[in-house]
């Protein structure tokens, strides 16, 4: 058999949208993955991803296919490097999922995630990571727009201007511990300032307090499983999952014909 989990996967061609980390397969080569595995059955509860890929087999690496930055992604910012998030698998690096069919049918085609033994996946406490930071909520907002609210008021104070990537060059470089560090200490900046006042920044004593408070992993019923403990904790409730580990993806209509489900 081959060593599929030593595979060196290469760059997808242009028709394949530009992602890379993918490698197309054959629906022989699949099963004969599929029959490899130790953790997965194939009567396991599935979890999808929706993408526009014109094939139905694929080998992904999520860790050859790191994202650009873009608006809906800035809290990952913090969530690649506050302390609480270590031993998450990194959101920039991970195939996102979720186990509800209909959450990814405007996403494109829809595929079986199959992951490869020993795959570890974050799992976020509801169907949206960007719903699932509690204190966040509790003062109106997303963990996205979070960021603008913090932006308008540290100009609304006059302490500077809080800042978000505009340009392409800006946004593919934007992740990284630099930029953490730099808004953490633009945070300090506007929590020093007198005029500070609003109650759900201006509270803190500093940075690390504030992004604790809201973005600590734990706090928020954020979870690392493994493959079959993630089977227990998706039966009752819609999760978005996400995981940096090798899979194979089988579009859902192939893989329901080739196995009769």
């Amino acid at each position: 058999m081959k060593n599929f989990s030593n595979w060196k996967l290469v760059e997808r061609k242009a028709n394949d949208n530009g992602y890379k980390g993918t490698k197309n397969i054959t629906k022989e080569e699949s099963i004969e993955i599929i029959e490899s595995l130790n953790d997965f059955n194939i009567n396991d509860q599935a979890i999808y991803r929706g993408i526009d890929l014109p094939y139905d087999f694929y080998i992904v690496d999520p860790k050859q296919d790191r994202r650009e930055y873009v608006v809906g992604t800035m809290p990952t910012l913090i969530m690649e490097y506050h302390k609480s998030w270590e031993k998450f698998p990194s959101r920039m690096e991970s195939l996102f999922i979720t186990n509800e069919y209909d959450e990814y049918m405007t996403y494109g085609k829809i595929f079986r995630v199959i992951p490869f033994d020993d795959a570890s996946f974050g799992v976020s406490s509801t169907y949206n990571y960007k719903e699932s930071f509690s204190n966040i909520k509790k003062a109106g907002m997303t963990a996205t727009n979070f960021f603008y609210a913090i932006k308008d008021y540290f100009n609304y104070i006059g302490s500077g201007y809080f800042t978000i990537p505009e340009t392409t060059e800006e946004k593919k470089n934007y992740i990284n511990k630099e930029n953490y560090d730099y808004c953490l200490m633009q945070l300090d900046e506007m929590l020093m300032n007198t005029d500070c006042q609003d109650e759900k920044f201006c509270r803190f004593d500093d940075a690390d307090d504030l992004v604790n408070y809201y973005f600590n992993a734990d706090d928020n019923g954020f979870k690392i499983k493994q493959y079959k403990d993630l089977l227990n904790e998706i039966k009752t409730s819609t999760k978005e999952i996400w995981t940096d580990s090798k899979c194979l993806l089988i579009s859902d209509d192939v893989y329901n014909k080739i196995f009769n489900i």
